[in-house]
């Protein structure tokens, strides 16, 4: 794996590699007294793939279940994107999070976009990296023996799925949205929930990155390690810069040819609206990405107006 170190280079030097990074930030966004931070840059493709979401709803407390309604959002994206003539062989990975003003974090996981979590330790002037999510790739021996009890095939030499006619046309993920041709891809997410408020240690942010950025199975692409080494020496030298602009601008600098996106949500700030993020990262093609977007955005709508209907009623009491 090509990698590259920030060791033996100052905070100048790395500011101007990352100024002189190829592809420009085509997305840039802050919302609410900075709580979130976006970057997207093409690199050489022609076409823009990433799909980001950042948006925020009325808290909603203990009216609500976010999990449940992650859940069921990402079923009704995965019937949205179910048809095999539209959808045989183009698809969308997604990672949605949603982070509320009780300080609960809820994340839908599903393909090789990664979430860290940054926290620092009392007293203390250094970070600590998380990583939450794992690739759902068919390299993984749990998702490997997953897809071929549901009856697909994955190439022993590539590790990656077969298509069902087609063996030699493969797929890199084992859970996104769409790629119907590929018998054991899974539409199901991995759920993850974190108390942000019982934690040890003080949550700093949350960086959410698609696989342009990292991606272990990927040569040139950031391996975890890496990003821990450059987002330690954002922390140290210029916690002021923008660290998805920065991310994406390194990971432009290793790798041209992919998308890559990056979303940073400050956690150490109060908040009093349940904050959504998400990347939806396509492939083949841009309508899965475009349907997943969509369908997060109108989970955000229907919590609104569930949310202000329950104000109106209770008011009416």
């Amino acid at each position: 794996m090509t990698d590259i170190t920030f060791r033996g280079l100052t905070p100048i030097r790395i500011l101007e590699m990352a100024d002189k990074a190829s592809g420009p930030e085509i997305c840039k966004h802050t919302a609410g007294r900075s709580f979130v931070q976006s970057s997207l840059r093409n690199g050489e493709r022609s076409t823009l793939e990433d799909r980001l979401v950042v948006t925020e709803t009325l808290p909603v407390g203990d009216k609500l279940d976010w999990s449940e309604i992650l859940r069921q959002t990402y079923a009704q994206i995965a019937a949205d994107t179910s048809s095999r003539e539209i959808f045989g062989r183009t698809g969308s990975t997604a990672l949605t999070a949603v982070i509320t003003a009780r300080k609960m974090l809820h994340l839908a996981h599903l393909g090789d976009c990664t979430a860290l979590l940054l926290s620092q330790e009392p007293d203390s002037k250094s970070i600590e990296i998380t990583r939450l999510t794992k690739e759902h790739h068919p390299a993984d021996p749990v998702e490997k023996a997953r897809i071929e009890a549901e009856g697909g095939r994955v190439d022993p030499v590539r590790l990656r799925v077969c298509r069902e006619d087609d063996p030699s046309n493969t797929c890199a993920n084992s859970r996104s949205f769409g790629d119907v041709f590929y018998r054991g891809v899974s539409k199901i997410p991995e759920i993850i929930n974190v108390d942000l408020a019982k934690s040890a240690k003080k949550p700093v942010a949350l960086v959410l990155v698609s696989d342009g950025v990292i991606n272990e199975q990927a040569e040139k692409d950031l391996s975890f390690n890496t990003i821990q080494e450059l987002i330690q020496f954002w922390w140290a030298h210029c916690p002021k810069k923008s660290l998805p602009g920065l991310l994406t601008a390194i990971a432009a600098i290793m790798r041209n040819d992919d998308n890559m996106s990056a979303i940073a949500v400050n956690l150490s700030s109060r908040r009093t609206a349940d904050h959504i993020v998400g990347i939806y990262d396509g492939h083949g093609g841009i309508k899965a990405a475009d349907i997943a977007m969509m369908g997060v955005q109108s989970m955000a709508y229907e919590v609104n107006r569930a949310m202000i209907k329950n104000l109106r009623q209770m008011r009416g009491r």
